[in-house]
């Protein structure tokens, strides 16, 4: 697992052949043991053209 760090949390049950369930248990006590740190990530996102354009009319600007 160590080889594999950074993985989705999404394929871990796949990856191990595990239920999802049991996996999330294991997480909990990794997490509470002080062995795993969840990580939340954001995704980024930028208007385009249309988005500035959209948000402008509705903020009253030219």
């Amino acid at each position: 697992m160590a080889l594999y760090s950074g993985v989705s949390p999404f394929q871990i049950p796949d990856f191990v052949g595990l239920d999802v369930e049991t996996v999330e248990e294991i997480y909990d006590e990794l997490i509470e043991a002080g062995v795993l740190q969840e990580k939340r990530v954001r995704r980024d996102v930028q208007l385009k053209a249309r988005g500035r354009n959209i948000a402008s009319e509705a903020m009253g600007e030219e």
